[in-house]
């Protein structure tokens, strides 16, 4: 059986690429949020007072209502709380501030959002969201609630992540393996296809490069 030689030329093509804030690992991870107080809620007792608590929500689901805090606009709450977010940049961060009734339907009396991409890990930043006021047609400001959170990342799992930091890392490596592919199949027209089998080989064993 005659001996034969079979030679492989590679070349490395670094690849720059940037990471999108979407698809950093300090996208995702675990908030602690202390509900500090609010500040000059409307009225809607005659009594020029209300009957306050709020209800946050994070993409429309509720995470927290406060309790209520009887006859006063400038409430203090001091209740901590904690909540997973999965992705910063696109998560709708919302509070609802409600009159309390005894009887009848609670009414809403204020409402505002802030955003979270914003916050910094690791560190306790100090949020006032600005209120609207939601009582019929008026024009009056809605006060304001003054928050503490607490930004922890963390990898949240693949199946609840659509997008982030994996899915980055795989588009990245899919470009290096591209440009790598490219050039070892130049050279296949040389070697032959054993060539091809040798990208197709690299791509499976790390299971992020598309098969072509």
């Amino acid at each position: 059986m005659n001996n034969a030689t079979l030679n492989v030329y590679i070349q490395y093509i670094p690849v720059e690429y940037k990471l999108q804030p979407s698809e950093s690992i300090n996208n995702m991870g675990d908030l602690q949020i202390t509900v500090k107080n609010a500040e000059n809620l409307p009225a809607a007792d005659r009594s020029g007072t209300s009957d306050p608590f709020a209800v946050f929500t994070l993409n429309n689901e509720k995470v927290h209502k406060t309790k209520t805090i009887k006859k006063n606009c400038n409430p203090e709450f001091n209740e901590s709380f904690n909540v997973t977010v999965l992705s910063r940049s696109t998560s709708v961060f919302e509070v609802d501030v409600f009159d309390w009734n005894q009887i009848g339907n609670d009414k809403k009396i204020a409402s505002g959002s802030i955003q979270l991409d914003d916050l910094p890990p690791y560190e306790k930043t100090v949020k006032e969201i600005q209120l609207k006021n939601e009582l019929s047609k008026s024009t009056a400001p809605g006060g304001k609630f003054i928050l503490h959170i607490v930004f922890r990342p963390s990898l949240v799992g693949r199946k609840k992540q659509n997008s982030g930091v994996v899915d980055g890392a795989a588009r990245a490596l899919t470009g290096i393996g591209s440009g790598v592919g490219n050039v070892v199949t130049s050279s296949g027209t040389f070697v032959g296809n054993k060539a091809n089998t040798l990208v197709s080989g690299v791509g499976s064993g790390f299971g992020l490069l598309k098969k072509k």
